[in-house]
């Protein structure tokens, strides 16, 4: 039985951001942000990534994630009718 949950912001046949919460292996309790089909920003257990690539841990960690959850935000209110 799959625990993902996924969240459709706004259904469109062209844009259509998810969230998507899921509980499943190889990579469990990750919330991962998609901006149509691809994926955007992935909060996971072992870090954090965007777009597919994982960031260093460092000083700018927190500026990459922001920056990609607030483009996220930015897309999908530019999708709404």
């Amino acid at each position: 039985m799959s625990t993902n949950t996924t969240f459709r912001y706004r259904d469109s046949p062209v844009l259509n951001p998810i969230i998507q919460v899921g509980a499943n292996t190889p990579a469990p309790a990750n919330v991962t942000f998609y901006v149509g089909d691809k994926e955007l920003l992935k909060l996971s257990n072992d870090g954090f990534y965007v777009r597919g690539k994982k960031l260093d841990v460092d000083d700018n960690e927190a500026e990459h994630v922001y920056k990609a959850f607030r483009e996220f935000l930015i897309w999908s209110a530019l999708i709404r009718n």
